[in-house]
């Protein structure tokens, strides 16, 4: 099965936003992860500062974390 990225290229630290239909419904997530994008907003639009994702889901990065406020997912 294909992966698509949202960027169009492949996985990095830049990029770790992926979308897969097999993962998560088609959910952007991040890689090697099964974190989508949208949950992780939602905790910071209701109130958890990135510290504390940071803290309770130690294996995210700070450049997940910048990719997730990047992301635009509706």
């Amino acid at each position: 099965m294909n992966n698509a990225h949202i960027s169009g290229g492949s996985v990095s630290p830049a990029n770790p936003i992926q979308i897969d239909q097999a993962v998560l419904a088609g959910k952007p997530f991040i890689h090697g992860t099964r974190l989508s994008v949208e949950f992780l907003q939602g905790l910071l639009a209701t109130g958890w500062s990135r510290e504390r994702v940071l803290g309770v889901y130690q294996y995210l990065t700070e450049a997940d974390m910048d990719a997730v406020g990047r992301g635009r997912i509706s």
